[in-house]
């Protein structure tokens, strides 16, 4: 696992992160859909519905600052984070928000994520997760029993990325039929 996930996390680290997205016009209607899910998010016992990318290219996990300003949270700890993408990397002060709890539409699976980094928004946009049209598209998915819940409208909230592993572990994976998408279960939703 990267190296960049071992620090104190009583200390404000300066944090080496690796993500990446690609998108282009007209990529929505049939390009390829991201893991987003739908789940519940709580701080300071406040809770929303949100969307959330699971991003198995990054090593560490963000919130949105608008996100974060619907929560009523108003983070003081700062630190210094190099942001590594496919063309740069890029600096920046932002900062860093604890006991943040996500929970699925179910109730079923309740997690404290690791500290988040604050962004000013996550590059991913409901347009990029699949729908209906999409499911129906591909009856075999329907048939493995694979349903979308109903996104919520507006931003990505969170990016969850591969230091959670509980939140982007895979429990089923349907195979690729006749060209079409290979979906993935976890414990938050396809």
């Amino acid at each position: 696992h990267p190296t960049a996930l071992h620090f104190d996390r009583q200390e404000s680290p300066v944090a080496s992160v690796t993500s990446g997205h690609l998108s282009s016009k007209g990529s929505a209607r049939g390009g390829a859909k991201l893991q987003v899910v739908t789940i519940y998010i709580t701080l300071s016992g406040v809770t929303m519905r949100t969307s959330a990318f699971l991003d198995s290219g990054s090593t560490h996990s963000f919130i949105s600052r608008k996100l974060l300003e619907a929560l009523g949270a108003r983070p003081t700890k700062t630190t210094s984070v190099t942001l590594s993408t496919i063309n740069a990397d890029q600096n920046f002060e932002t900062c860093i928000v604890p006991h943040i709890f996500i929970e699925d539409l179910d109730h079923n699976n309740r997690l404290e994520l690791p500290p988040l980094f604050v962004l000013n928004r996550i590059p991913v946009t409901n347009v990029d997760a699949p729908n209906a049209e999409d499911l129906n598209r591909w009856p075999y998915l329907i048939e493995e029993g694979v349903h979308i819940d109903e996104s919520c409208e507006g931003e990505v909230g969170l990016l969850i990325g591969n230091n959670v592993v509980m939140a982007t572990e895979p429990i089923k994976i349907v195979s690729s039929q006749n060209g079409g998408p290979f979906p993935i279960r976890t414990r938050y939703g396809w």
